[in-house]
Parts: structure tokens; sequence; C-alpha cells
């Protein structure tokens, strides 16, 4: 943990005051990722208040382009591809920094916990919901941790194995929390050997007209 390696950094600084400089990036590396830490249990503590949140229509092709855009970087130099087809014109009935959220920290997961393979972002209309999906080609979740998913702190057995896949275990919290205040659903949609698939459910709009299928947008970022 953070707190682990900096006790580790003073002791070796109190012993060795000549190794300022060597310890000095240690140090701020791991001040950094508890800062990190910290403002993630932070946001998981304020969304149990649900200030008056505005329902208003959201283009998805647009905000799902904003999350790749911040985390197309990530993906530099690692085994791994991000793409994504959405219809231009889809919208749903939600609040839009909710929602960015919320599939940024699904996305976020999957990438964490992909060595290799494509993350795909996709969305449909069904039974008046839209209906978004983030899949991924990871390891999966075995049966026996999925009823923990949405619990805070929670990580399962495989992923405290890999020190190098560092995480507090929130963030399907917070997504989840942020998909339910704004009156959607979040689930696991299956999980095994080959990979895993999150949904997230909202009310479509029913205010633009249907979408045109022709006019889809389609990116892929990354490296397979």
């Amino acid at each position: 943990t953070p707190l682990t390696s900096l006790s580790i950094a003073s002791q070796m600084l109190a012993r060795h005051p000549e190794m300022v400089t060597d310890l000095a990036s240690t140090i701020e590396e791991n001040v950094t990722r508890l800062e990190r830490i910290i403002k993630r249990v932070m946001q998981v503590q304020h969304t149990h208040i649900t200030p008056k949140i505005d329902i208003v229509e959201i283009d998805l092709a647009p905000l799902v382009e904003s999350v790749i855009d911040a985390y197309a970087a990530e993906l530099e130099g690692r085994n791994l591809g991000l793409e994504t087809s959405i219809t231009h014109g889809m919208a749903v009935l939600g609040e839009h920094y909710r929602l960015r959220q919320a599939i940024a920290e699904v996305l976020e997961n999957a990438i964490r916990y992909s060595l290799s393979g494509v993350i795909c972002i996709k969305a449909k209309i069904e039974d008046s919901l839209a209906i978004i999906t983030i899949s991924d080609q990871g390891r999966g979740i075995p049966e026996d941790e999925r009823h923990f998913l949405f619990s805070r702190f929670y990580r399962g057995r495989a992923v405290r194995a890999l020190a190098s896949t560092p995480g507090v275990g929130v963030g399907l919290v917070i997504a989840q929390r942020a998909i339910e205040s704004i009156g959607g659903h979040i689930w696991l949609e299956a999980s095994g050997p080959q990979g895993s698939i999150m949904s997230i459910a909202l009310p479509a709009s029913l205010k633009k007209k249907t979408p045109d299928d022709s006019d889809i947008l389609e990116r892929f970022v990354g490296n397979t």
C-alpha cells in the first residue's frame, strides 16, 4: 500500500540521508497514490448525498467519445484496444456528469483488469430503454465472488494477487450509485474465462426521432 511504501522510504531516509534524491520520487509517487485513494473513498461517501438532479436528454455518442478521449493515452504501450459502435442520435434521459462518471468507472475497471484483447462499448434501444454494454476480454469474475461486485472496498482473490494492479475496490460502487441516482440500473451481464460484460440501462429519450442506423460512431484506439 502507499502507506507501507512511505513508511519504508522514511525509515531508509532516516538511516541514509544521502539517499534523499533516490527516495524523493518514491515518496512523491506514493503520496499521489494515497491522495487518489482518499479522493475515491470520499467520492463513495459523497454519493450518499443526493442533491436535486435535473434529468435531461443526453446524446450518447459524444459523451462516450469524450470518455474514450480521456483513456486513449492509458492504452499506449499495452496490448489492449478499445472500440465503440454507437448510432448518432441515440439519446437517454439522465444527468450528464453522473452518466459519464459511471461509464468511465466501468471502463477504467475493464482496462485495469485486462492484460490484452479488445474492450468494446456499444449501445442499443430495447423496450424503451437504452442499454449500454462495456465488454472486455479479461480473466473474468469467479461465480462465488459476483455477489460482492458492488460492495465497497472488495477486490477479488485474483486481483489481490496482482501487485501491479492497484485499486481500492470502489469504482463499481461509484458507478452503481451514480446510475441509480438518475433512475437507471447497472449489472453484470456475463462473466467467464473469455471476459466480462457490464450493462447499464437508462430510459431512452422519446423526443428525438429514431436514430439513423447509417450514421454510426465507430472508433478504435490502442493496440491489439
